[in-house]
């Protein structure tokens, strides 16, 4: 598990898929998603019943990155997911999760405290983690 925070435009995204492009050049392969389109991928997954297919597919695949983590409030069943997706990947694959909000800051972002501390130990327990600081790369331009 790796996690990034920074500012915005620091170049989180921007680490993190080359990241997943260097697995995927060595024969990795890898899911790339910011959490809104992880989101409207998991409310589509329920209502189509493909929900367990999808947490199957997040818990196979070697590279599961989630970009943005925290810029939108997501439901109860939306952390339900997220625990169970990040449950099922112990020991089977590598995760990277980026947020521009300290880690200290992601407890808020959960409705129940015992359900932020089950998701979050699982999201930093173990976790290589990386700071990026300094300008925004959108604003040099």
């Amino acid at each position: 598990m790796q996690w990034a925070t920074g500012a915005i435009g620091s170049g989180k995204s921007h680490v993190s898929s080359v990241l997943g492009r260097m697995a995927c050049l060595n024969g990795y392969r890898t899911i790339y998603h910011n959490m809104n389109r992880f989101i409207e991928e998991v409310k589509s997954a329920k209502l189509t019943g493909t929900y367990l297919k999808l947490l199957d597919q997040y818990a196979k695949v070697p590279l599961l990155i989630l970009d943005d983590f925290g810029l939108k409030s997501v439901s109860r069943d939306i952390h339900v997911c997220l625990y169970e997706i990040l449950e099922d990947r112990i020991g089977k694959g590598s995760t990277i999760i980026t947020s521009q909000f300290p880690v200290a800051n992601w407890y808020e972002k959960f409705e129940d405290a015992t359900f932020a501390e089950a998701v979050l130990v699982r999201l930093t327990g173990n976790a290589e983690r990386i700071t990026l600081k300094g300008m925004s790369w959108r604003s040099r331009k």
